[in-house]
């Protein structure tokens, strides 16, 4: 028969791996780097997996950074800033590469698997108009951490300069 002590313990065990996820994803976007990528076009129904929208990163190239060495399917990219609003230039490279020589970089799949930003079921229409007029502008953002280890996470989608998340509190 299990103790006292066993049982406190089987329900406070989940309760700590949760907050510790929690936790470890926070400390994830407070340490990396905010960048905004231009967004294309998407559909916006699943209706196995519930409401979301979704869209695909428009990927602005230069040229290869380590030359003789990557391609453009390379498996990291580093990544030029022109300014905070704008999307950045990406440039080939390998994840070696990137690593040593790159102010920030980019492992290009994960990059390129960020496809959907969740939204409220009550609010869909307007939100997916509103991203549809704003890609068709060019003014639709994907606001993405990356961290330092090269790893994207979609904090945000920005339509005319304007967060998604500010839309779907009101």
């Amino acid at each position: 028969m299990p103790t006292k002590a066993m049982r406190w313990l089987a329900l406070i065990l989940p309760l700590l791996v949760l907050a510790g996820g929690i936790v470890r994803g926070e400390r994830a976007i407070r340490s990396g780097e905010t960048w905004r990528f231009e967004v294309g076009g998407y559909d916006p129904r699943d209706l196995l997996r519930g409401r979301y929208l979704r869209f695909r990163i428009v990927e602005q190239w230069g040229e290869p950074y380590d030359y003789g060495q990557t391609s453009p399917a390379a498996e990291c990219a580093c990544l030029e800033r022109t300014d905070e609003r704008s999307p950045p230039t990406l440039h080939a490279a390998s994840c070696t590469f990137a690593r040593a020589e790159c102010d920030h970089f980019v492992v290009r799949a994960d990059l390129q698997s960020i496809d959907r930003f969740y939204i409220p079921e009550d609010q869909a229409q307007d939100l997916e108009r509103r991203l549809q007029e704003a890609a068709a502008r060019n003014t639709a953002r994907a606001v993405i951490v990356i961290n330092p280890n090269g790893t994207p996470i979609l904090v945000d989608l920005e339509v005319d300069g304007a967060p998604l998340s500010e839309s779907r509190s009101r």
